[in-house]
């Protein structure tokens, strides 16, 4: 099933699991779309945005039992099917600002980032405009 929008109706049921409960492979076809995902969560906080809600819950932060044990390659790229806004790596192969956590940030995860900068903003011309 390729694709987000096919992964949120089967969720981690595209990974074949080991009968002590671990990744072994990902179903044939499946394909990473970080973009996909990326684009809902952004349509999302624009939809609860606009409503006036304040705060919201965004997916899981990370999927430890559907890390990517080898980065390149798609039958064990397990957080492809994990819902997770940051991709958790095996040791040693992390670069950047969150190598010493074993993760780093999908797209969503910028996609948060830059909402919550860009509603910091809003509220503080908000508050200058009242001053």
């Amino acid at each position: 099933m390729p694709g987000r929008a096919a992964a949120l109706l089967v969720g981690d049921s595209v990974v074949e699991w080991s009968e002590d409960a671990r990744p072994v492979r990902m179903a044939a076809g499946t394909v990473r779309d970080e973009q996909e995902q990326a684009t809902y969560v952004r349509e999302m906080l624009d939809v609860h945005d606009a409503a006036g809600v304040d705060a919201a819950f965004v997916y899981t932060f990370s999927r430890r039992d559907l890390a990517t044990t080898a980065r390149h390659d798609p039958e064990r790229d397990f957080d492809a099917a994990s819902f997770g806004v940051v991709r958790v790596l095996p040791p040693g192969t992390v670069e950047g600002p969150y190598a010493e956590l074993g993760w780093e940030p999908k797209a969503a995860f910028h996609v948060m980032a830059e909402f919550g900068g860009r509603a910091r903003r809003k509220k503080t011309a908000g508050k200058a405009a009242q001053v």
